[in-house]
């Protein structure tokens, strides 16, 4: 399912732009939305599954337009789910299970069926030990983990997460990630809104920089990730990674390829072993 929005525009109650002329064709594996508060981020996402209706233009799913009735709304959040920022507005179960097995029993399926998503939706997100537990009792990861888990629950083609790491620590965070690159190879594509662009850098394919609701840069992530002049209009402080590769390139031109370089852990890697290949050449030459 690919996911177009053509000149797309909302406004609030009040007459207020959210979103103005947005035209983008959501078809690469991992998508990361960037922009500062305000941007219109979440206002997109919440088009995204139906859950908003554009005051003007409109969105295409697979190239057929999107329809707002109760029967075509079911169908596209069984292949689009949203995963909200805040946890707390999604869970409502007494327990974790109960609560993943929510959205596929309203669908209908056979208790086979659903114990199976639930067993799956909690393996993929590392609680299947939270089986039990009662969803007022978690800590704020958990929670997080239990609301991604509600959606995969649904088996969607498309899942879409509304600054998935906010709120948690440095830990939770690697572990969404991994999380997120486990469900990309097995073809679920990613959507997600973030300010945080070093994080964009190290998951996304492709970047999205919107500012006052209108995109204002576009395109592979290391490209965009790499001009400072698009994330200053965006008013995002740029991905580390990509300007120190720009200002690295003269003294260390043995990086090559950057697109692999997508975290400065992997950098100082690289770093350290062009260091190393040089200080053995140079004792191979004062040797001979």
């Amino acid at each position: 399912m690919i996911l177009s929005l053509h000149d797309m525009g909302y406004r609030y109650a009040d007459g207020g732009t959210a979103l103005a002329g947005i035209t983008l064709t959501l078809a690469a594996r991992r998508i990361a939305l960037l922009g500062s508060n305000g941007a219109g981020k979440t206002t997109l996402l919440l088009h995204l599954n139906g859950s908003l209706r554009p005051s003007s233009g409109g969105l295409c799913l697979d190239g057929v337009p999107a329809r707002y009735d109760r029967a075509a709304l079911r169908a596209w959040r069984q292949k689009v789910a949203l995963v909200l920022q805040d946890p707390d507005d999604q869970l409502f179960a007494a327990t974790v299970a109960e609560d993943v097995s929510f959205g596929p029993t309203n669908l209908g399926l056979v208790e086979a069926e659903i114990r199976s998503r639930v067993d799956t939706a909690l393996a993929d997100m590392d609680i299947t030990d939270l089986r039990a537990r009662a969803t007022h009792a978690l800590s704020f990861g958990q929670r997080k983990r239990v609301a991604i888990a509600g959606a995969l629950a649904m088996d969607p083609e498309i899942l879409v997460l509304d600054e998935p790491s906010a709120g948690l620590d440095s830990s939770g965070t690697e572990h969404l990630l991994r999380t997120l690159e486990r469900l990309a190879g097995r073809g679920v594509q990613i959507v997600f809104s973030t300010h945080d662009a070093d994080l964009a850098y190290r998951f996304a394919d492709v970047f999205v920089l919107l500012r006052a609701g209108e995109v204002v840069g576009q395109g592979a992530a290391e490209i965009v990730g790499a001009n400072a002049q698009a994330f200053e209009r965006a008013q995002v402080a740029p991905p580390l990674v990509p300007q120190l590769l720009q200002r690295l390139a003269t003294p260390y031109p043995e990086l090559g390829d950057a697109k692999a370089i997508r975290s400065p852990a992997a950098l100082l890697e690289q770093l350290k072993e062009l260091e190393l290949t040089a200080n053995n050449a140079a004792r191979i030459r004062a040797g001979s």
